[in-house]
């Protein structure tokens, strides 16, 4: 006997499209997280290097 494969319902093919877009979004928003704490802590630790290097600069001046 042969099975043939079903189509989606177009309820079940646009759950799954929103499902999945909305996955994607939420994945998007973490990795933009990701990204903009990256940055950040790239940024804060150029400050506290910098921070420091001036402290020693005021010493040995």
């Amino acid at each position: 006997m042969y099975l043939c494969p079903t189509l989606p319902t177009s309820r079940e093919w646009l759950f799954h499209r929103s499902f999945t877009s909305s996955l994607s979004s939420i994945l998007d928003f973490l990795l933009g997280l990701v990204h903009t704490a990256r940055h950040y802590y790239l940024f804060s630790s150029f400050i506290h290097i910098f921070s420091i290097a001036l402290i020693i600069g005021s010493y040995v001046l």
